[in-house]
């Protein structure tokens, strides 16, 4: 307990972080406009995960669950969404001394747009693939998406078609496959054919 003892808390398979998120509120996860990509909603006790652009924004997002984990922005600013990172050190040791538990989470704002999110993702909804859009000036993610996608709304309830899918929804072709270049590059590889 001793030696392991950090290393046991901070797993996601942890059940006493399951508990600690339905009394402290994990942080929002919000666009570069302050629209929310993902937000804690409820009563404390009670508190739940909602992701109000659903299938839209999850190959970014991903998901919080008890039972599954944690994946996208979810797992990798963890410590923040749940408040272990980001507050000053007396503040996590009083919380943690009176509450037994963390502080509120802290808020993630991402560069991606919403409405160009939604939009991207609607083109390619019919087809299987990923798109990302970058702003060329600052090199801030604008959109990304992977298709098909899933909605983290209701990854409880449909766990077992999604893994059973053989269009693998919830595997982030953006970032987690290799494509081939588009069409941009054609015109290059005929000019050093025709060399």
């Amino acid at each position: 307990t001793i030696v392991r003892g950090p290393a046991l808390t901070t797993r996601t398979d942890n059940p006493r972080r399951a508990l600690a998120e339905r009394v402290n509120p994990r942080g929002a996860i919000i666009d570069r406009n302050g629209v929310a990509l993902a937000e804690t909603v409820g009563d404390q006790g009670e508190y739940a995960r909602s992701y109000p652009l659903g299938a839209s924004a999850a190959a970014v997002v991903g998901y919080d669950s008890p039972t599954f984990a944690q994946s996208g922005v979810e797992l990798s600013r963890d410590e923040t969404l749940r408040g272990e990172a980001g507050h000053d050190a007396v503040t996590t040791w009083w919380q943690h001394l009176t509450q037994g538990t963390p502080p509120p989470g802290l808020g993630v704002r991402l560069t991606l747009d919403a409405a160009l999110q939604e939009s991207v993702a609607q083109a390619l909804s019919p087809y299987r693939g990923a798109a990302v859009v970058l702003e060329v000036s600052s090199g801030n993610l604008l959109a990304l998406v992977s298709s098909p996608s899933f909605d983290p709304n209701t990854l409880e309830q449909g766990w077992a078609n999604l893994t059973a899918s053989a269009d693998a929804p919830l595997l982030n072709r953006a970032i987690q496959t290799a494509y081939q270049p588009g069409m941009i590059f054609s015109p290059f590889l005929l000019a050093q054919g025709m060399q």
